[in-house]
């Protein structure tokens, strides 16, 4: 004779009340964690009570803005790797905001004192921020910025020129090495009027001398912005 086997399905409720209990361990400690917003305890403790649940259409992201966001991700960290391999890091700054990231290009790398025609060796590495660029993109802005040693040429009234004759140089290589619609653009000049070093010396002038890229991104995805990525220091928003 077989042996008997019990197919009976008792222990399904060992299992439900072991499952229960971890899910109410998790709530309580999600209750006691500090800085816990009160509508989210609030759906959770919904769930409890019969309602619609934790998880609604608003609160799940797509499949496809997150996968967009890991293709991103790759880009960046493929931007940070040709810095690394190439030894740019003392010329080349990357910062991430919420709304998307700021590149600095120092003057060494980009121009010749006082002029605005684009050095060979910064063509590589702006090519490279080319591969950044796709539909997700709300906005590329280039600031030129200068330090506050009045100019000397005839071709520049001031600062304001120079700065701005130097992101339009940018913003047009950038725009022969990409698809990416020319509305989508921006030039500007600030001049010597945002400073990120002490013009009293020739080595903060040298910092102040530099061209920011801004690249701003579609805010229609997640409000948060988005993650830190490895190599690159979390900073405030963009201007």
């Amino acid at each position: 004779m077989g042996k008997y086997v019990d197919r009976s399905s008792s222990w399904l409720v060992t299992y439900s009340d072991f499952i229960t209990l971890l899910l109410v361990f998790f709530v309580v400690f999600y209750a006691i964690t500090p800085g816990v917003e009160e509508s989210k305890l609030k759906a959770i403790q919904s769930a409890f009570d019969g309602g619609e649940g934790i998880l609604n259409e608003s609160s799940v992201i797509p499949i496809d803005a997150l996968a967009e966001k890991m293709k991103r991700s790759e880009r960046w960290e493929a931007l940070n790797t040709y810095i690394a391999e190439n030894n740019l890091g003392d010329q080349v700054q990357i910062d991430l905001m919420e709304t998307g990231n700021r590149i600095i290009l120092k003057e060494s790398l980009t121009f010749l004192s006082g002029d605005f025609n684009l050095l060979d060796k910064s063509k590589n590495i702006l090519r490279e921020i080319t591969y950044l660029f796709d539909e997700t993109i709300a906005e590329v802005e280039v600031q030129g910025h200068t330090d506050n040693i009045p100019v000397r040429s005839s071709r520049y009234r001031s600062n304001w020129d120079l700065g701005a004759e130097r992101s339009i140089s940018v913003l047009l290589f950038l725009l022969e090495n990409t698809n990416l619609p020319p509305e989508k653009f921006k030039a500007s000049s600030l001049g010597e009027y945002q400073p990120i070093a002490d013009n009293a010396d020739a080595s903060g002038r040298g910092l102040n001398r530099r061209v920011e890229i801004l690249i701003r991104y579609n805010q229609t995805e997640e409000p948060q912005g988005q993650p830190q990525l490895p190599g690159f220091p979390a900073t405030q928003d963009i201007n």
